[in-house]
């Protein structure tokens, strides 16, 4: 049987070699069709790919801008902050003129009281002095009198 394959029919082995170099072009044809279909599948892929890493391109873009956006308000509330410590800082001050203000309103609640005291005290030196006066113009007996109303005047204001 190995004779009659390899020697002695020579139209088997033509046969045989035109079967078999068919097979060969359908496998090879098979096999350019079969890269052709990877080719364009592995072409749809990689352009699928750029769009989705152009697409991260685009989304690290608004992630800056956003990041950008973020430290702009970042700085803004570090701003407001201080405005507000500022403001903090001047409503104490308002606060200490306040009470000032507010003990400057008891001293002024008590002023009419404190003159009231001082006019009754210049009246009352008044009528000393105008007593004292009036001693060097009468008797002896007159002068007495006036030194105990000089006393007397000296007591309330002293009261006063």
């Amino acid at each position: 049987m190995a004779t009659a394959a390899t020697g002695s029919n020579p139209e088997l082995t033509q046969e045989a070699r035109q079967g078999m170099g068919k097979a060969a072009l359908i496998v090879a044809l098979l096999a350019v069709v079969l890269m052709v279909v990877f080719f364009f599948s592995l072409r749809q892929n990689i352009a699928t790919l750029n769009n989705q890493v152009k697409g991260m391109t685009g989304a690290e873009e608004a992630v800056q801008t956003m990041e950008n956006k973020v430290a702009t308000l970042g700085s803004q509330v570090a701003d407001l902050n201080g405005q507000m410590e500022n403001l903090d800082g001047q409503v104490e001050s308002l606060d200490g003129q306040v009470a000032q203000l507010d003990q400057a309103m008891d001293k002024l609640d008590g002023l009419p009281e404190q003159t009231r005291r001082i006019v009754y005290s210049t009246m009352v030196e008044e009528m000393a002095q105008q007593a004292a006066l009036l001693g060097q113009q009468l008797d002896k007996a007159s002068q007495e009198k006036l030194v105990e109303v000089n006393k007397l005047l000296e007591e309330v204001k002293k009261g006063l």
